[in-house]
This record gives C-alpha cells, structure tokens and sequence, in this order.
C-alpha cells in the first residue's frame, strides 16, 4: 500500500497536530476549566476554548407530615418523542429512603412520560400501603392536569 516506505511517525503527528489546531476555529463546545482540560487542549497547541460556568444551586425541600409519604418524581424524554424513562423516590417524614424505582419507556414524549411517573409512583405507593402520600413534581403541565382533575373530580 505504502510501496514499501516507512511512515515518518513524526511527520505524522505534526500533520494531526495542525490539522487539529486549524480546526479549533469550528470547535463550540466549551471546557469545564479543570486542570486535565487544559492540559489536553494545549498539547494540541488549542488555546481560548470558553470556560463552562459551574454554578451551585442550593435547593431546599420539606419533608412530608407524620405518617406521610413524599414521592419526588420526575419522566424525560430524550427529544420529543424521543428515548424516555421514569424514576421516583420516596421518603418518609424523617427524610428515611422508604423505594425507589426508574426505568426506560421506549419511545415517548415527555409529556406521557410524565403521566407514566405518576401512575407508577402512585401504583407503588398503594402496593405498598402508603395511602398518604404527598407527591414532588417538576412539570408546570402535570401539576395543572391533577389541578384540573381534582377540580372537575374526574
């Protein structure tokens, strides 16, 4: 294939080294600016990759009343429709881990994956005895549909 030549491996490396730094240009990602990052992109000679903001949040929730269960629970889908999953957690009022449960959906939207949380958090919850329960959601249009539904009883 070569024609019986031997490849100059440190030509090689300098045609990938250029090759690469010319293509930085087109790079949009952005670095995490860890030590490692850094190190990696200047061995390649890549230097003003912008630098990912890590911002802390701090969240706080309220454990449930006695004798009551909080499910937080969350569906996603990856696009829509795309791949999707469901998770929950549940804890008692002290913040003790009481189940847990997650899994995939195939293909769906996040909108029913949403739905599907709710009906496996709540057919876990009665499994299991809890009968008060109070549930954790993150989706604006969920929470409107059991508004809607406890409002209308249906």
């Amino acid at each position: 294939m070569y024609e019986d030549q031997t490849p100059n491996w440190v030509q090689v490396k300098s045609k990938v080294l250029s090759f690469t730094k010319e293509c930085s240009l087109r790079m949009r990602g952005k670095m995490w600016g860890d030590l490692y990052d850094f190190q990696v992109l200047s061995s390649f000679c890549i230097k003003c990759i912008p630098v990912l903001n890590k911002m802390v949040k701090e969240c706080f929730f309220k454990f449930s009343g006695i004798n009551q269960i909080l499910i937080c629970c969350d569906g996603a889908a990856n696009g829509n429709p795309g791949q999707a999953g469901v998770g929950f957690i549940g804890r008692d009022y002290e913040g003790r881990y009481v189940g847990a449960t997650s899994g995939g959906l195939g293909i769906s939207t996040n909108y029913v994956a949403e739905v599907m949380t709710l009906i496996i958090a709540g057919e876990w919850a009665v499994r299991s005895g809890f009968m008060d329960v109070c549930l954790s959601l993150d989706s604006k249009a969920m929470i409107m549909a059991l508004l809607q539904i406890r409002y209308f009883g249906l």
